[in-house]
């Protein structure tokens, strides 16, 4: 057979060392590869050049990398579309495969014809170093070997039952995913499912058994899993990700005989009994329909768990081998993070700084990442964030599940007025109730807090549950705007527009909020908020001692951005439209301003508008006006900034600082604004972007950007320098004032 068949596929993502070990271990094998291919899944900027230095250990390693973080499968999936081997092995990036890997795969194939898999045994090395610190020398590696030589063995599948039970082996005995060499030609239009985030793998190999694919053991042990403190399986949070999947596999159609639906069902029941979901008894009942393969499903069950159970000495040895305990490095302080908003660096402007503080703090703590949902749907987190943290839980309220949220809920939804004037508390205080305080208690039982890290003031109850006697850490909170301010300013709003019910009921909230802010901010030992402004307005008003400025930051594009040279010109607005002062400010420019900019323009010009969640009342009105394109959501805003002239931001309402406006800085777009749209934000009028709050003069300032294009590349670059200087993500990561000091 001949030596340069194989393709070797590595997704990566923030990490360059792991990365390196994983592509010297490819690289010592008995006999050579095709091809190195390498994609890396947006890694930070930091990561990047180290990740490119690795291509130059030789000519045949490709790296190619993603704009934005798609995960791993969407990684395996494009290089399986690039692969030209007739082989294919998928390597993680903090993996290792022994030097006879190959060979031995390929003999394997040779004595085995109509093999399309030969999976070979696996062994755990551990390995608690974190991948964002400086390199140290591998405690599992000896020098000048590309294979770690402490070990313990993983829980292998049965020979005899992989080859004949193939697709409920698969089931009970996970494979790693780097102990599998697959022939191409077998793998067809098989791809792995970009939806999950955990199982992906599993699901690829049962794609590929339910086509008939034959699966052979090699019973050597040549393939090596690194264990470390940011592998998915070692994350709590990952359950929900589990769950995920084996509901996916449930509705595939690949589940064809009784034995398999039982394996599943009985997943899911252990699953969600684990995380006190109501639907486990669902899935217990449906095993006591299957009463005849119970006893050979607990046998296989048992046989599994007992060889864990013999394989825990020799994980106890490994570990006290490789980390002699003053060397291990996995004792940072532990930080819960709450917080309301799912962090991602794409999402609205609540996400986009959970993620961007959420990833500062990665770099100095372990954290234990607890999102406080107020939507019935459970959206994790996407790989990114999960990378940053030790543990990942989502809460979300469950649809019938907490008598006292329903009936909160529906006294809100029948009478509004009269529940905000009764209640005493605002609007999000409505989900905080004592199952779910009772819930989140339990979820972190046993474990001491270092550091509490709240984001929003609304989430400060749960913060209270962690501050016992026992507590002696640092509690804060990250305002992110003043509460009770941008309440008062939605007033004014609504008052504007002539609602008066929810003018009085913002009014309302307001009120509330300033108690609450008068009696809970004194309670912490640290308050950050998002502009120098807030911080003035808090220390004058509740003359807090503490507080300290998180700016709001993005992430700077890695290409630049250049002016788009499509037509007609193109007015771009990003934004939430769930949120009022976001639908609100481009209901105003569209039926006040715009009328306006149409008299004075000579030329054709197009608004375009990418937001979700904007009403079927504005949508219509929207729809009937001309040279107004609604987009909706979309998963990359990229494209969007790139085909637009200028950025609108006709926000009347808000508190903060606008995300959005920096966003639009970082892509070199020139910016309309008003002057609560760049609040909080050190720019000048007529250097880094056009201010006005009244129509006429919005629509003047419009107008200007359309016909000087000096004008438009000298407010870019002045904000785009502003940003790289003060709101960059980079720097976030740099800045002290996040850190507790000595």
């Amino acid at each position: 057979m001949k030596s340069l068949e194989i393709s070797v596929i590595i997704p990566t993502f923030n990490r360059p060392d792991f990365l390196k070990k994983a592509v010297q271990s490819v690289l010592a094998q008995s006999c050579p590869v095709r091809e190195i291919i390498i994609i890396d899944d947006s890694s930070d900027v930091e990561f990047r050049e180290r990740i490119k230095d690795v291509t130059r250990l030789g000519a045949h390693i490709f790296l190619h990398r993603f704009p934005s973080h798609k995960g791993a499968s969407a990684a395996r999936n494009f290089g399986l579309d690039m692969a030209q081997g007739d082989f294919i092995l998928f390597l993680d990036d903090d993996d290792l495969i022994h030097p006879q890997f190959l060979e031995s795969n390929l003999f394997f194939f040779e004595q085995n014809e109509g093999t399309d898999v030969v999976v070979c045994l696996s062994e755990i090395f551990l390995d608690l170093n974190l991948p964002d610190q400086p390199p140290e020398p591998d405690h599992c590696v000896e020098v000048g070997k590309n294979y770690p030589e402490v070990t313990y063995p993983s829980n292998p599948p049965d020979y005899l039952r992989l080859e004949q039970l193939t697709f409920s082996s698969i089931m009970l005995f996970a494979i790693a995913v780097n102990s599998c060499l697959v022939r191409k030609k077998s793998i067809k239009d098989t791809r792995f499912p970009e939806d999950l985030t955990a199982g992906e793998d599993t699901y690829f190999w049962l794609s590929l058994a339910s086509q008939g694919c034959t699966f052979r053991i090699n019973k050597q042990s040549l393939a090596y899993v690194r264990l470390h403190g940011r592998n998915s399986r070692l994350r709590e949070g990952h359950d929900h990700s589990v769950i995920n999947y084996l509901y996916k596999l449930l509705s595939s159609g690949m589940l064809q005989s009784r034995y398999d639906k039982l394996i599943v069902h009985a997943k899911l029941f252990k699953n969600l009994s684990k995380m006190m979901k109501p639907g486990a008894l669902r899935h217990f009942l449906f095993t006591l329909r299957t009463p005849d393969l119970i006893p050979r499903y607990l046998y296989l069950h048992f046989k599994k768990e007992s060889r864990e159970i013999r394989n825990l000495h020799e994980k106890i040895n490994a570990l006290a081998i490789s980390f002699p305990t003053d060397r291990c490095r996995y004792n940072r302080p532990r930080l819960l993070y709450i917080t309301p908003a799912v962090p991602n660096s794409t999402g609205n402007g609540a996400s986009m700084r959970a993620y961007s503080v959420l990833k500062a703090l990665s770099s100095q703590y372990a954290v234990y990442l607890l999102v406080v949902s107020t939507f019935f749907e459970n959206n994790p987190p996407g790989s990114d964030v999960s990378e940053m943290c030790r543990d990942v839980v989502c809460l979300a309220p469950g649809r019938g599940m907490d008598f006292s949220l329903t009936t909160r809920l529906r006294a809100h939804q029948i009478a509004p007025n009269l529940f905000s004037r009764c209640s005493s508390r605002p609007m999000e205080w409505l989900y905080i109730t004592p199952k779910r305080l009772k819930s989140v208690a339990r979820m972190f039982r046993g474990i001491q807090f270092d550091i509490i890290h709240v984001f929003r003031l609304y989430m400060a109850p749960y913060a209270l549950l962690f501050r016992g006697k026992d507590f002696s850490g640092v509690c804060q909170l990250d305002l992110d705007d003043i509460e009770s301010l941008t309440r008062e300013r939605l007033s004014g709003l609504f008052a504007l527009n002539g609602k008066a019910e929810m003018s009085a009921r913002m009014a309302s909230e307001a009120t509330k909020y300033k108690d609450i802010e008068k009696s809970v901010l004194t309670g912490f030992d640290r308050v950050f908020v998002c502009s120098s402004l807030d911080r003035e307005r808090l220390s004058q008003q509740y003359q807090c001692k503490r507080v300290e400025v998180i700016p709001n930051v993005v992430q700077i594009p890695e290409e630049e951005t250049k002016e788009s040279k499509s037509t007609p010109f193109t007015f771009l607005f990003v934004g939430s439209l769930s949120y009022y002062p976001n639908s609100e400010g481009i209901m105003y420019f569209c039926e006040r301003v715009l009328p306006l900019l149409r008299r004075k323009a000579h030329s054709e010009f197009i608004v375009t508008i990418v937001g979700e969640g904007i009403s079927r009342k504005d949508a219509r009105s929207l729809s009937g006006i001309k040279g107004v394109n609604l987009i909706g959501r979309v998963g990359d805003v990229s494209p969007c900034y790139r085909n637009a002239h200028s950025v609108l931001i006709p926000i009347r309402a808000g508190g903060g600082t606008r995300v959005k406006a920096l966003e639009a800085f970082a892509y070199k777009r020139p910016v309309v604004s008003t002057t609560i749209g760049v609040e909080g934000i050190d720019v000048q009028h007529e250097k880094h972007l056009l201010i006005a709050d009244a129509e006429e003069m919005f629509a003047e300032n419009c107008l200007r950007i359309m016909t000087d294009r000096a004008l438009r590349k000298r407010l870019a670059d002045n904000a785009f320098h502003l940003v790289a200087e003060c709101h960059n993500m980079e720097r976030l990561k740099g800045d002290d004032s996040i850190f507790l000091r000595s």
